[in-house]
């Protein structure tokens, strides 16, 4: 019968792995012909020994894969360890239970797995030995006792491994017990007066061979030789007969400055010390270089100012001295706007170069009223102590946002310099460090998503903000849990035919008391890059399956239109997964266009997005640029990538006053040879005019809104019985009922 582990047993679990620490290929080479065999054995292209971390699986040795490991909570051997049993999984596909695992569904398309779960004790089970095929297999009962034999011997491979690491450990500790020579011995004598000590001892206390030392001239060599409250406690110590350890300053006859540990041991005689002994160290070397590690632990090495470890510390300290004299603290945060983007462009001296020169000027600006710290990156921190007013730390930090703007240069080049700020004030006792450190983090995420180069104080509406958008992140990750969410699609008509030329998918939260929202009402949960990357998934997965009924049924919707998150396009190797996503459910890449937004040129993985849509493009898919016009995007941008539409913001087209710039990016792109679809068309008179101006394509309210996928066929019908009725419009698809009707 299996038993399964409890929290207990997972905690001891974790604390046995820390006692096998393999060393290099060397070590495993027992454990790499184990894995050599399983897979000959078997005839499969994976074999591994693993050990399961907290967190993370590892690989003590391997055949057939190229990694390292895998985040635990995506694989199969987490499953596996959780019993004694063999644990065998045919065709994962067809597996419930593990048919959405991501090596199932990503690119590895793992079918067959077969583990055996590694107890090095009872109940402690670190990994496992498995197998991995990429087709379904079958399963004998005869090939499940061959894998335990594998794994037996897996188990004896790591069990040598660690006789053989506590061997080294042990004589590791003699070795470092044998290099302690800075150490001698002394005894004191209360009844006879009199003190000896070894040669070593001697030496590093500085006293001379041919002294023999009594009581007063032991108090008398204590008092001098050390500072006299330390030389009275150990004479006091040693007239009270207790024993003792400590470490002191020394200065020898040669006044050389040491640090000694000295510790003494009374000896009993009839109720009676009679005699100390004791051991003397030069512990000299050891404090200097605790003191150097100490020095590097607080201090950030490429500016020499205080790490954030530092200025933790140092906030703590000023917060309770501030309160104590009745005074408030303040706190920066300083953030380099663009800095990754220049980093890129200069290259990474440049960055730290510049750097050093922010961390100069903030030290002068501050010498006199602040402490400033590097926290890491391009952040730093500056510490006001001893403030009366909110509002002086406020003008504070406008002037430090002014000091900083002076241009630095780099070969010859003159690079501009802004910051997002972040302040915080504490004047209250019940604002601590951690509190104070949060509220400038509030302040400053304000800063960089309000347009950056600003300065933002904290108030409290901050924090309330911060607690609706976890409240929100919180709900939809349930809901997307729990399928709430579905694609809704928007049809894009051909404004010369005024046929369907395609359909927009539009996230759409279908909540349990009946309401669909849209994405407007859940955008701040699309702030955590995972849960947007998690969403965006999830929309393509469901869109691609709908798109593959449509095929299958003959519907001849053209090209799905699939907005593509940032945080997606930052992935390395997104692209691949995307294609084998469509080949997985035979979508032509033809039929599909991705939407991207001008923010994904801003921040970190700009290389990754730019590598991922050339790869999307070469296979076939369309790129088109989203809300053109409104972002950051520039003519620079459009060449880089291979763009092929760009979508016409609707605050242009619904706009008057927006009528110059729709001529004149209807102009661009023509001259760009590209394609422009205009949105948010509500009205006929702003549907005449773009048919007018030659525009591609346009959507809105006055052809359809987005409509669940059901009634997508219909759609596609109704729009193609009436193109023959002329090329202006007379009437939208009002609703499901019509769509149905017709």
């Amino acid at each position: 019968m299996s038993r399964e582990f409890s929290p207990v047993s997972e905690d001891e679990r974790l604390r046995e792995i820390l006692d096998y620490q393999f060393e290099g290929n060397g070590d495993r080479f027992g454990l790499d012909q184990i894995c050599l065999l399983a897979k000959t054995l078997f005839d499969v292209p994976i074999a591994v020994v693993t050990f399961l971390g907290e967190d993370r699986q590892t690989f003590l040795a391997q055949r057939g894969v190229e990694s390292d490991g895998a985040a635990r909570q995506d694989v199969f051997c987490n499953e596996t360890i959780k019993s004694d049993d063999l644990l065998v999984i045919p065709d994962a596909s067809a597996d419930p239970k593990y048919a959405s695992n991501r090596f199932v569904t990503g690119p590895e398309h793992v079918r067959f797995y077969a583990g055996v779960p590694l107890s090095v004790r009872e109940g402690v089970r670190l990994g496992a030995l498995c197998i991995v095929d990429y087709k379904a297999r079958s399963w004998s009962y005869e090939q499940g006792e061959l894998l335990k034999m594998l794994a037996n011997m897996a188990i004896n491979e790591i069990h040598r491994r660690r006789s053989a690491l506590d061997l080294k450990r042990q004589k590791t500790l003699w070795t470092q017990a044998a290099e302690l020579t800075s150490v001698g011995c002394w005894a004191y004598n209360i009844a006879a007066g009199t003190f000896e000590a070894c040669n070593q001892s001697r030496e590093i206390l500085g006293i001379g061979t041919d002294i023999h030392a009594t009581d007063d001239a032991l108090k008398t060599f204590l008092e001098t030789r050390f500072e006299s409250p330390i030389g009275q406690m150990v004479s006091d110590l040693i007239s009270s007969g207790q024993a003792f350890d400590q470490e002191m300053a020394l200065t020898t006859a040669r006044d050389e400055q040491r640090w000694i540990r000295l510790t003494g041991q009374p000896e009993t005689r009839d109720g009676y010390v009679h005699r100390y002994t004791g051991a003397v160290q030069d512990i000299t070397v050891a404090r200097r270089e605790g003191e150097a590690i100490r020095e590097l632990a607080y201090t950030d090495p490429l500016t020499g100012l205080p790490n954030r470890a530092c200025a933790d510390r140092m906030l703590e300290e000023a917060l309770t001295l501030d309160r104590s004299a009745g005074k408030g603290t303040g706190l920066i945060l300083l953030d380099l706007d663009h800095f990754k983007e220049l980093n890129r462009t200069y290259g990474s001296q440049a960055g730290d170069d510049l750097l050093r020169l922010v961390g100069d000027r903030l030290t002068e600006a501050f010498q006199n009223h602040g402490i400033v710290c590097r926290r890491g990156g391009d952040e730093f921190v500056v510490i006001l102590p001893r403030l009366d007013r909110k509002k002086d730390l406020a003008d504070i930090a406008r002037q430090t946002s002014e000091v900083l703007k002076s241009p630095a240069t780099h070969d010859g080049k003159s690079i501009s310099i802004s910051a997002s700020l972040g302040v915080a004030f504490a004047d209250r006792g019940d604002i601590d460090a951690v509190l104070l450190n949060s509220n400038a983090c509030l302040a400053l995420d304000q800063a960089k998503t309000s347009g950056r180069d600003k300065v933002v104080v904290f108030s409290s509406h901050m924090h309330e903000e911060y607690v609706h958008k976890r409240e929100m992140i919180k709900i939809v990750r349930s809901g997307l849990s729990k399928h709430e969410f579905q694609p809704y699609y928007q049809p894009v008509l051909d404004l010369q035919t005024l046929e369907v030329c395609g359909f927009e998918a539009l996230m759409r939260w279908s909540r349990p008391d009946g309401k669909v929202l849209s994405p407007g009402a859940f955008a701040t949960a699309f702030d955590d890059q995972w849960l947007a990357v998690q969403m965006g998934d999830y929309l393509i997965e469901q869109t691609l399956k709908h798109m593959r009924n449509w095929i299958r049924d003959r519907v001849d919707f053209k090209k799905v239109a699939i907005n593509v998150f940032p945080a997606q396009l930052y992935l390395q190797g997104y692209a691949d997964s995307l294609l084998e996503r469509m080949r997985h459910l035979r979508v032509p890449p033809g039929k599909i266009t991705v939407e991207i937004t001008e923010d994904v040129y801003l921040g970190w993985g700009t290389d990754a997005v730019e590598q991922n849509i050339h790869r999307l493009h070469e296979a076939g898919v369309g790129i088109a640029l989203d809300d053109f016009g409104t972002g950051f995007a520039s003519l620079t941008h459009l060449r880089q990538l291979p763009i092929r539409f760009v979508k016409l913001d609707k605050s242009f087209v619904q706009d008057k006053c927006g009528q110059a710039i729709v001529d004149g990016i209807l102009q661009m792109a023509a001259d760009m040879q590209l394609r422009v679809i205009a949105e948010g068309i509500e009205h006929p008179g702003q549907l005449l005019s773009l048919q007018d101006k030659n525009c591609y394509a346009a959507q809105g309210y006055l052809f359809s809104p987005a409509m669940s996928a059901e009634h997508v066929p219909a759609c596609v019908q109704y729009y193609k019985n009436r193109a023959p009725l002329g090329l202006r419009f007379d009437g939208p698809v009002e609703s499901s009922s019509r769509l149905a009707a017709s």
